[in-house]
C-alpha cells in the first residue's frame, strides 16, 4: 500500500515538473 502511494505521489510531481515549474514536493 505504501509503495503504491509513493509511487503515485512520484507520477504526481512528475506531471507537476511538466505542467508548471516551480511547485515544489507537496507529497509527504
Amino acid at each position: 500500500m505504501l509503495v503504491i502511494v509513493y509511487c503515485f505521489c512520484e507520477f504526481k510531481n512528475k506531471i507537476n515538473k511538466i505542467k508548471k515549474r516551480g511547485v515544489s514536493r507537496r507529497c509527504s
